[in-house]
């Protein structure tokens, strides 16, 4: 991979973070990506959602676990260049069986995909959400009452927003354990809470999914640490019960 430095200072709170942390490793498929970056905007792509972009000069990894749906998954690598030099590696690999994609970024061949199958995943909530289409509005207001809840102490109306990534990081690791640590996301991130940036929010999957994201690229609900660093929680947002609720 090429030699890139991680990027500082960032935490981002997701419900990976919560499931790797205790789960065995045997209670559902692992599916990983890796990317290395230069001068490349480098996505990867799951099942229709862009979940992950690396740039700059950065290297790093992610599982994809919370994005896998029962059958037929597909992965893509986007790169695209932002600079001289450019150059990108990614592969994806899937546990016992190893890569399934080598992906190394050029002008003529920007994309590579793979698709595989996955039988041991849960049913996500955010597969059953409806479709809603042009409702950047309401997910922007859902990002403001996240925001007003951080801001006011107000832990039971943030845990509601929050509420599809509880339901989804449960069923990988059980409900008490994910209740203490949403707890723990309350406190870091009312704990200094930053005024919301401009926010982008892009669709997917027609609608079923949107993602909510600052100038930085990152989640939009942001905290500074004691250490001058940031948290930021909350990219990914359903339609669920009735309401926005975060999902990643």
């Amino acid at each position: 991979m090429l030699g890139i430095a991680r990027r500082p200072l960032v935490v981002a709170i997701t419900a990976a973070a919560f499931a790797f942390s205790a789960l065995p490793a045997q209670a559902f498929q692992m599916v990983t990506g890796t990317a290395s970056v230069h001068n490349v905007d480098l996505t990867f792509w799951v099942n229709g959602v862009a979940v992950e972009t690396f740039s700059g000069e950065q290297f790093g990894g992610l599982p994809f676990v919370l994005w896998l749906v029962p059958g037929e998954n597909e992965v893509t690598v986007r790169g695209v260049a932002t600079g001289d030099e450019p150059g990108a590696e990614a592969d994806v690999t899937v546990a016992d069986e190893g890569k399934i994609l080598d992906y190394q970024w050029s002008a003529a061949e920007p994309d590579a995909s793979v698709t595989f199958d996955v039988s041991d995943t849960p049913e996500w909530v955010w597969l059953s959400a409806p479709a809603k289409p042009d409702a950047e509005d309401e997910v922007a207001d859902a990002v403001q009452a996240a925001h007003d809840a951080l801001t006011s102490g107000d832990a039971e109306a943030f845990r509601a927003i929050m509420g599809g990534q509880i339901t989804d990081a449960a069923a990988l690791m059980g409900q008490e354990q994910v209740d203490a640590m949403a707890d723990d996301i309350f406190t870091a991130l009312s704990t200094n809470t930053k005024p919301l940036p401009e926010l982008t929010i892009e669709s997917y999957r027609g609608g079923q999914v949107y993602k909510v994201v600052g100038p930085s690229g990152r989640a939009a609900l942001e905290a500074e640490t004691d250490d001058g660093g940031v948290t930021n929680f909350g990219t990914f947002f359903a339609f669920i019960d009735g309401r926005w609720r975060i999902i990643r």
